[in-house]
């Protein structure tokens, strides 16, 4: 895959490479060209997969598996066609609205954090991810009794990742 494919692509890829249907060989390797890519390779139970008898096919496809053997995806190969449609204003604008339904939802949605952990950020008028996600460790430690360091961070790192798991789909 080509350093400057499509960003719809390579946010595509990233996706089925999270989830685990592929997973990144290489990066900054030189193909055809002289040119920069990253090299993936779908995971062999998925391609096996896709036959009517994967059990019967399996010896018969990896007998012609080879790490010599792979296609190039250039900056401008024809199979990006469409993939600028992925990516609209229209889409954007949803984007946005439920990026701030997610900011408006209650702490309590955050799974990674303790009952104790809940009642001490709303009692400190702490009732949003988006007002815990404003908050840095620092005041969440002067505002907090009881709270330190460690909390914090446990704190903090909760509303992230609700945030990078929601953005990540």
């Amino acid at each position: 895959m080509h350093k400057d494919s499509p960003e719809a692509v390579k946010e595509a890829l990233r996706l089925l490479t999270y989830t685990g249907i592929i997973r990144m060989v290489d990066s900054a390797v030189r193909a055809t060209r002289a040119e920069l890519g990253t090299r993936y390779e779908i995971k062999y139970g998925c391609m096996i997969s896709l036959e009517s008898n994967p059990h019967g096919e399996s010896l018969e496809f990896y007998k012609n598996i080879s790490i010599k053997k792979f296609p190039e995806f250039g900056k401008n190969h024809p199979s990006y066609s469409g993939s600028d449609v992925l990516l609209q204003a229209n889409d954007e604008l949803q984007y946005k609205k439920s990026l701030n339904s997610l900011l408006e939802k209650s702490i309590d949605v955050l799974a990674l954090l303790t009952s104790w952990q809940k009642e001490k950020l709303k009692s400190a008028g702490i009732q949003t991810i988006e007002n815990l996600h404003a908050n840095t460790e620092e005041s969440l430690i002067e505002k907090i009794y009881g709270v330190g360091p460690a909390r914090a961070r446990i704190m903090k790192n909760a509303a992230n990742a609700e945030l990078l798991e929601y953005i990540s789909g």
